[in-house]
């Protein structure tokens, strides 16, 4: 569509070429005085129809730097607030600690730890739930299923599949991970 637009300017100074042609040649025999017409600066018409149309979408991406361990962590904004995280291609879901559950105001009861997960420290309980938005730098996913682990189960919040599996593209190259919307 946006290719689309650099025609109009052109089929503009065309058209009004062509009345100023028909016009002074007499082709058409005048039948009223004609109306006002509004003026044009060509050359403003040319600077725009020469400028290329851009992309109306450009994905958003976010460069990760991995630490000396290999590992990836950023600070990412759950629903406006900023909590640390590890970038976990092997966790199934967003799984947050208790405690950066209670920083969002997500405080299950007991009751709530239906499922059990099999983290890195054993088995453990969690408690589902859903996270209206959730930013990587640039890159923004609404709309993420997660897990809040019981207490003590994990000292780090975990960014998993279930928003990771929601983006174009991830990977890692050059020892930066790559988050692309």
């Amino acid at each position: 569509m946006l290719r689309f637009l650099g025609i109009y300017p052109v089929a503009i100074v065309l058209a009004l070429v062509a009345v100023g042609y028909v016009s002074k040649h007499g082709l058409i025999a005048p039948q009223a005085k004609p109306a006002p017409t509004a003026t044009v600066d060509a050359a403003a018409v040319r600077s725009y129809a020469a400028t290329p149309a851009k992309a109306a979408f450009v994905p958003a991406t976010q460069a990760i730097e991995g630490d000396r361990r290999g590992q990836y962590t950023a600070s990412v904004q759950i629903d406006g607030r900023d909590i640390p995280m590890l970038i976990d291609t092997g966790a199934s879901f967003v799984a947050l600690t208790n405690e950066a559950a209670s920083e969002l105001g997500i405080r299950p009861t007991a009751a709530d730890f239906t499922l059990k997960m099999q983290t890195a420290n054993g088995i453990s309980s969690a408690a589902p739930t859903w996270l209206k938005q959730v930013r990587v730098g640039m890159v923004e996913i609404h709309d993420v299923e997660a897990v809040v682990m019981e207490p003590g189960a994990s000292a780090t919040s975990l960014l998993g599949m279930s928003f990771l599996r929601k983006l174009h593209h991830f990977g890692v190259s050059d020892g930066k991970m790559r988050l692309e919307q």
